[in-house]
């Protein structure tokens, strides 16, 4: 409550300053505390629900540890406890959105995408290149190009759209830096990038849909 007062504040007396106050990490007991009332309202949710139906299903956001390793100690517990109480086996389904990812894997991306990340890692990972290129597209009102990062498999679609986007303006600073990129004349490899980002653009936008409140795979119908 603190906090969100001093974030008002600051909007009105030094809102340059609004981020220097809403990045101050909440106390330990604080987040506890938080925890504690969620995980209260969710056992009171499913005690006032349970009379009333013979089946339901949970959906959860998977958590990680401080080592990036998944972790289902919530499924664990469910299948324990209703195995207590003698009920059915629980069906448990992971990883829903993992699904679609693993079948846009199945095509090979590479022949498009290793090219899309040798320039971009050019741009980005020299500090003048990148500084220079920045300066260059702030001229036409345009955003910067992000890394791709393979662990995060979203960045994908958003670094092949915005190559996709500003290719005119990439192919202009290759060129000046004697650096050609020839597949950007390549019809056919310019309809295997356009594909490829609608098939992980497809994938971004179911994974948005799945987030957020009462969000659940049958509301959130997607096109093959």
């Amino acid at each position: 409550m603190i906090k969100e007062c001093l974030i008002a504040v600051a909007e009105e007396i030094c809102p340059e300053k609004v981020n220097l106050f809403k990045s101050v990490s909440l106390s330990a007991n604080t987040v506890a505390r938080r925890v504690q009332d969620i995980a209260e309202n969710i056992s009171s949710q499913l005690s006032d629900k349970k009379g009333h139906h013979e089946w339901f299903s949970l959906a959860l956001d998977e958590s990680t540890d401080v080592s990036d390793t998944a972790q289902y100690g919530v499924v664990a517990l469910v299948s324990k406890a209703v195995e207590n109480d003698g009920g059915s086996k629980p069906l448990v389904l992971l990883c829903i959105i993992h699904q679609q990812s693993l079948c846009g894997k199945c095509l090979d991306m590479s022949e498009v995408l290793k090219p899309v990340i040798t320039v971009v890692n050019f741009i980005r990972s020299i500090g003048l290149n990148h500084q220079q290129f920045r300066e260059f597209i702030e001229e036409i009102g345009e955003n910067d190009l992000p890394y791709h990062t393979a662990v995060r498999w979203l960045s994908c679609g958003k670094v092949l759209k915005r190559f996709f986007e500003l290719r005119a303006e990439i192919e202009i600073f290759l060129n000046e830096k004697q650096r050609p990129f020839a597949d950007l004349e390549n019809s056919e490899w310019m309809w295997k990038l356009a594909f490829y980002i609608d098939l992980t653009n497809h994938m971004n936008e179911l994974n948005l849909r799945l987030q957020g409140e009462n969000q659940l795979l049958p509301n959130s119908p997607a096109s093959p």
